[in-house]
């Protein structure tokens, strides 16, 4: 996996007058938090400096730290973001059953392969915890969070019972079942689309992907991004021969949603 970056800049620190340092907090600037504060004496006089950090270069270890009263000076859209991040940094059952609120989206009457593009990429697949195999792997938790993000969401469990949920929903769902080229064509358009496959035995799990937009009739099949014995954010189905073994998974099917 690849490593997070350890080197940060710290944005300017704050100097908080003497008699608010106590009275009230102040906070840093948007899209940022605070990580630390220090009581800075100058002579008589003393004041006190916020040491604040761009979001999206918080540390892990910053993430889990961070105090409530840094979290109760953030914005909401702000709260939103850390919320999201700490999700993703969490391996905890309890919190990979909960699905995440992620701060980009890609809705109904908004579709686009950029859009799509950017909902994938905040997941971070390849280095977030929340998708790391242990004794199980979580193919259908990024499916569920990348769909979610994109107003189509996926219910809830595991993929064999998945493959039967779009069947026996696909009049109400939204979700529809096409051929290989045409998913990806509806990814190329910003669609949210998947590949998927039940376990040839009903008790074992099957795999899902999403289709990430790229362009239809690429001899290497759909591009994909996925979780599971492998994090990857970007291959095609080629080069994931459990898809295609007989001996473990069933036809692949391809779904799009509006």
């Amino acid at each position: 996996m690849k490593k997070i970056a350890a080197i940060f800049t710290l944005l300017p620190a704050i100097a908080i007058a003497p008699h608010l340092a106590s009275a009230q907090a102040s906070s840093c600037p948007a899209n940022t938090v605070e990580i630390s504060r220090e009581v800075v004496t100058n002579g008589d006089e003393q004041t006190t400096r916020l040491h604040c950090r761009r979001i999206d270069r918080l540390t892990p270890n910053e993430l889990s730290n961070l105090g409530a009263g840094a979290l109760a000076n953030l914005s909401p859209e702000d709260r939103k973001r850390v919320d999201f991040l700490r999700g993703l940094q969490s391996t905890n059952m309890r919190d990979r059953d909960q699905p995440l609120d992620a701060p980009i989206t890609n809705d109904v009457g908004d579709r686009s392969a950029y859009n799509y593009f950017k909902v994938i990429e905040q997941f971070q697949v390849e280095k977030s915890p929340r998708y790391a195999e242990d004794s199980e792997t979580y193919c259908n938790i990024f499916a569920e969070d990348v769909t979610r993000a994109m107003n189509a969401p996926l219910p809830q469990m595991v993929v064999n019972d998945m493959v039967d949920w779009l069947k026996e929903n696909r009049a109400t769902s939204g979700w529809k079942r096409v051929d290989e080229r045409m998913a990806q064509q509806m990814a190329k358009e910003g669609h949210p689309s998947i590949a998927i496959a039940a376990n040839v035995t009903p008790s074992n799990h099957g795999h899902v992907a999403v289709i990430r937009p790229a362009s239809e009739g690429d001899n290497r099949g759909a591009a994909i991004t996925q979780a599971g014995a492998s994090n990857i954010d970007a291959t095609h189905i080629e080069y994931l021969p459990a898809f295609s073994d007989p001996a473990q998974l069933q036809p692949i099917q391809y779904w799009y949603h509006e």
